[in-house]
């Protein structure tokens, strides 16, 4: 019954802060959102273009190109959309399509991507490079052997550069080539190349991160990662961060290739991070397999933000405040990057019994100073305690704010300039089973021989699991104190003394204290004497004993 409710509650527990608006498509949505005509545009899965209001979500146009994925370059003015089957349209801004081709006259059996320059359109697919001209003709490239896989093309203004098999191959605008790098015993592949100060850039299936010369094509450094490398890197000028499907996301030094920071995720990594800021922090956003968006620090990597989906998240997109993006489930998310909070603990799916439940997270704002509230199952919300590096908490006795079973408990930020509004928040669903057996404490002392006067530190710990035992209760003869982890008290007579240590969802622990009295202790009796007997043989063996001569 416990598995099944946890399953629930995974199910129906969604993270979001800020939400802006959803729109649902046909399927999934993986590739990343461009901005075209004033609307975000996202491809389907049901092989359809949505068009949608950047602040509402409403659907402005849908353009159906064909079946399959959609990837897109914006393209002189208009949009070209092409899907994995071969289907290739260009769009304009009302939706209307301009004209329309199909790579299927070539008999390929696939299409990897396309890339514009201001020229013409550039695709990979099943078997070499294709251009297609502004008027929609399209003409084989690059012959490739059918049956290797190509990642999506880069075009630049008289190049195009892209992986087939275990090479890395760069050609002139007429498909000459200039140059091809490879790679032992593996393959690129979805990774698309990134061009950035006379580099590309480009992940593979050797778990790297390879960097080559733009222009000679002499490999100048690698990354090696425990993970295939899916992810397209994001290239910002000093540093490039990619994913790994060991789920970490990595920011190196683009000239170095010296590792700067990596943050752990909880899967792989195989969509294009996204620099943009979050509550006025200069953060990286990435999507994640285990269905969740990151805010990173740019900085460091830390966690800003959490925000979730119900599939795997696609690439995506920051713009006018908003971090959008697609997901597995066939729905765009946008939310608002003014201000957020994250649910540090308790962690999802987590069982609590009797013990106070502590609530704690990070904020930011983009306003400053904020304060987080908490909500509990929708009644109501309540201040937290936030400190000025924007990290909160709360803490909550489960008797009296938790019900049996399943708790949603949310977060929101309150700053000068507003709140977090609208029906879904930074949420995470916790079950309380109130037939959960207590936990017992472990108490030490400072020192068994305490004396009259003298301070005495006792210390408190959870015997589940060892950890130090914050905001417990002693009471010694009557008289109560406080503690966190330990409490320091002065006992001014000698005697035996009964001691109990008590906190909500743990058994009450008494322990004796014996305190002896500040004049000669009986250690010290016991040592005197012995230093007497010491030296009562001493004088014998040397003296008393000596045989006469």
């Amino acid at each position: 019954m416990k598995k099944l409710l946890l399953l629930f509650t995974l199910l129906v527990s969604l993270s979001f802060s800020s939400l802006v608006w959803q729109a649902g498509a046909g399927g999934d949505i993986l590739t990343k959102p461009v901005v075209f005509g004033g609307n975000i545009i996202v491809g389907s899965l049901d092989g359809e273009v949505y068009a949608l209001n950047p602040d509402t979500g409403t659907v402005s146009w849908r353009a159906a190109v064909g079946n399959d994925f959609v990837d897109f370059s914006v393209f002189d003015g208009g949009l070209i959309a092409a899907t994995t089957k071969g289907e290739i349209a260009r769009i304009k801004t009302d939706g209307s399509k301009q004209w329309e081709t199909s790579l299927s006259d070539f008999n390929i059996t696939y299409l990897y991507g396309v890339d514009s320059n201001s020229k013409k359109v550039y695709v990979s697919a099943s078997d070499g490079i294709y251009e297609v001209s502004k008027g929609g003709e399209a003409l084989k490239l690059y012959d490739i052997e059918e049956g290797v896989t190509l990642t999506p093309p880069k075009a630049g203004e008289d190049y195009v550069i892209f992986g087939a098999g275990n090479k890395l191959i760069k050609i002139d605008e007429d498909g000459r080539k200039q140059w091809e790098k490879e790679i032992d015993n593996h393959n690129f592949w979805l990774s698309r190349p990134v061009v950035g100060d006379s580099s590309v850039f480009v992940g593979a299936l050797d778990n790297q991160l390879h960097v080559y010369h733009l222009t000679g094509g002499y490999e100048r450094w690698g990354y090696l990662t425990d993970g295939w490398i899916l992810s397209t890197p994001f290239f910002d000028g000093s540093a490039v961060y990619f994913g790994s499907d060991d789920g970490n996301v990595y920011t190196v030094d683009a000239n170095s290739g010296n590792l700067r920071w990596k943050a752990q995720l909880p899967l792989a990594v195989v969509s294009e991070p996204e620099k943009g800021s979050m509550g006025g922090v200069e953060a990286v956003f990435v999507g994640c397999t285990d269905g969740s968006i990151y805010a990173l620090s740019a900085d460091s990597g830390s966690v800003i933000w959490k925000g979730s989906a119900v599939g795997r998240v696609g690439s995506p997109l920051y713009y006018s405040k908003q971090i959008i993006f697609g997901s597995a489930d066939g729905t765009v998310y946008a939310y608002s990057t003014e201000r957020a909070c994250s649910i540090e603990s308790p962690k999802e799916g987590a069982y609590v019994g009797k013990k106070e439940v502590v609530i704690r997270g990070q904020s930011v704002s983009e306003s400053g100073s904020q304060t987080v509230q908490v909500d509990i199952n929708d009644f109501g919300w309540m201040s937290t305690t936030t400190e000025a590096d924007g990290s909160w908490q709360l803490i909550i006795d489960p008797s009296q704010e938790l019900i049996e079973g399943l708790n949603i408990i949310s977060c929101r930020v309150v700053d000068s300039a507003g709140e977090e509004s609208g029906t879904s928040f930074t949420t995470v669903s916790i079950v309380r089973d109130s037939t959960l057996p207590l936990d017992s404490f472990v108490v030490a002392q400072s020192t068994d021989n305490p004396i009259e006067g003298t301070p005495l530190t006792i210390y408190v710990n959870s015997r589940s699991d060892g950890s130090p035992v914050d905001r417990f209760d002693l009471t010694i003869d009557g008289k109560s104190y406080s503690g966190d982890r330990n409490v320091s008290v002065t006992i001014p007579e000698a005697g035996s003394y009964t001691s109990t240590v008590s906190k909500i969802g743990y058994s009450d622990k008494t322990i004796t204290i014996n305190v002896q009295s500040a004049g000669i202790q009986i250690w010290q009796i016991a040592v005197g004497a012995v230093a007497v007997l010491l030296v009562v043989w001493i004088v014998y063996s040397r003296v008393i004993k000596k045989p006469r001569e």
